[in-house]
């Protein structure tokens, strides 16, 4: 298992991730009928699966099932966004989360995009159906000038 740190948390990667949870919550919420098929397409999608809750988002126009594990991984990270080893962290995590097999790509994408960051979530958050984890909504936490991500309500 994978993990990378964000402010003073540590968060864990896809390899961590339940996607049978995952994926039956999504099948409850948008298609009871299939609740029933998700080992099947665990199976079929095995070692795949970012690739297949990126196919079940596009075919029920919704926003990604990862959604909800990016967003458990973040949620009560310390966020300092002007710090380049922050976005290389939350890059690293937002990509084995949602593209796992390019997320030795981070570092890459972190310096083509230096200075440019929304422009970066926008266009992956876009392509993912994935939130964009600047656009998250941050509380400040009482402690000095540390602020945490609030947990959307689904």
């Amino acid at each position: 298992m994978t993990s990378q740190t964000i402010g003073n948390s540590t968060t864990r990667s896809a390899q961590a991730t339940d996607f049978r949870k995952v994926l039956t919550y999504f099948f409850k919420k948008h298609n009871p009928s299939s609740v029933s098929k998700v080992d099947k397409l665990l199976n079929r999608y095995e070692g795949k699966e970012s690739k297949l809750m990126l196919l079940l988002a596009k075919k029920y126009d919704c926003s990604n099932p990862l959604n909800r594990v990016f967003i458990d991984s973040v949620c009560e990270a310390n966020c300092d966004a002007s710090n380049d080893e922050y976005y290389l962290a939350l890059t690293t995590l937002y990509l084995s989360i949602f593209y796992p097999q390019d997320a030795n790509q981070a570092e890459a994408l972190c310096a083509t995009y230096k200075g440019k960051e929304e422009e970066m979530y926008k266009k992956l958050s876009s392509n993912f159906h994935a939130i964009n984890p600047l656009k998250m909504k941050k509380k400040t936490s009482g402690e000095g000038d540390e602020s945490i991500y609030e947990r959307p309500i689904d």
